[in-house]
């Protein structure tokens, strides 16, 4: 299928805009808009996410608890238009990094799903869209109303308008390497268009008691959606959780019942987590069906209250 743009397939949000705070770098927009709004707020403004994502980097290096990057509506292409972003090592299991997008009216509020704030791939892409570099270490990691686009970077049958996965750029959307953690939550996020799988959560588990959570996002027109799984290093996470997301119109790697990769949500083996439960979730017009589960064990599971 011909790629899409799925702003509409939610309904908007519009999110108020919290009180300054130490630790807040604005992201994009207008050059005049987003000053104004860094001087009021007491935050600070950089026009690329490369600049943000470098800011962050040295305000948790010394100890901040907090760094929130808030990113203004429109298309984010990588660094110098490659379609990629390298995220650079931060090293404080103590900090919270969220990164949160559909910021407006001069970062006064959000509408997430009405202006979104795209991660868009390009046609150059040969990379994820965002590569976290090795050994960092944070104590929490939240991405929040973000869309992921990869159409670009693909390939396309020009009589059928199908995907050719063999020209096309399959690097997942983002490449944790490892990155040790004591929660990972993706919130209001869309992922589109993915190739190849769109997001594996390999991350290390900081503690036994590590969380990895996917709430209210949409995974629309993916090869291959979501595996939930971990790294397997010193932990497991406790639990992964996905709640009110809605999977449409995925397809398979291979349609083959009898061999892998067929479900929109793939569940890793028994050592991805203590506990993944699925809740409140709709499941529509996947080819391959629903939910995977081919290990001989797995983790604990709870599966309550989805539409299928």
């Amino acid at each position: 299928m011909r790629a899409m743009r799925c702003a509409a397939l939610a309904a908007a949000v519009v999110v108020a805009a919290a009180g300054a705070e130490a630790g807040v770098i604005l992201v994009g927009g207008p050059r005049t808009e987003g000053k104004a709004a860094a001087a009021k707020s007491g935050a600070v403004w950089v026009k690329s996410l490369t600049k943000g994502f470098a800011r962050a980097a040295r305000e948790i290096g010394p100890g901040t608890a907090e760094v929130e990057l808030r990113l203004a509506e429109g298309e984010y292409t990588g660094d110098l238009g490659s379609g990629a972003y390298a995220i650079p090592k931060m090293v404080n299991p103590k900090a919270t990094l969220t990164v949160s997008g559909g910021w407006i009216d001069g970062f006064s509020r959000r509408d997430p799903f009405g202006h979104p704030s795209v991660i868009l791939a390009t046609p150059q892409r040969s990379a994820p869209l965002w590569t976290v570099e090795r050994g960092s270490k944070l104590g929490a990691l939240v991405i929040d109303g973000l869309v992921w686009d990869a159409a670009p970077s693909n390939a396309y049958d020009a009589r059928s308008n199908s995907l050719l996965p063999g020209k096309s750029c399959s690097f997942k959307y983002i490449k944790f390497n490892y990155l040790e953690t004591n929660r990972l939550a993706f919130r209001s996020c869309i992922f589109l268009n993915s190739p190849g799988r769109a997001i594996e959560p390999l991350i290390r588990a900081a503690t036994p008691k590590a969380t990895m959570e996917f709430f209210n996002c949409i995974f629309f027109n993916n090869r291959i959606p979501l595996k939930l799984d971990s790294a397997r290093f010193r932990n497991r996470p406790a639990k992964i959780s996905v709640e009110r997301c809605s999977f449409l119109l995925n397809w398979p790697y291979n349609p083959d019942p009898a061999t892998g990769n067929r479900g929109a949500l793939e569940i890793g083996p028994q050592e991805a987590a203590g506990e993944i439960t699925i809740s409140r979730c709709l499941f529509w017009g996947n080819v391959g069906g629903a939910i995977q589960a081919g290990f001989t064990k797995l983790p604990a599971l709870v599966i309550d209250n989805n539409d299928f």
